[in-house]
């Protein structure tokens, strides 16, 4: 997506599969990866992650703190 020049996000999921049982899961994206979606783009600080069948929020949510503090006096 980057190297394409796209760095806009509108929705999200990522998902993991269990080897074993073969089941699917939805799981949000770890810190790291929520942190590298906000700094290519300040806009994707609204992406909807999709957290479940029927569940999902916003980026915003889930990086808290995510604007730089105002200056001490």
């Amino acid at each position: 997506m980057v190297t394409a020049g796209e760095y806009r996000i509108e929705t999200i999921v990522a998902v993991w599969r269990d080897d074993d049982s073969g089941l699917l899961y939805v799981l949000p994206p770890c810190g790291r990866c929520r942190e590298f979606i906000h700094q290519i783009d300040a806009e994707n600080i609204e992406t909807q992650l999709v957290l479940g069948r029927d569940a999902m929020m916003g980026l915003g949510q889930l990086l808290p703190f995510h604007d730089w503090p105002q200056p001490l006096d």
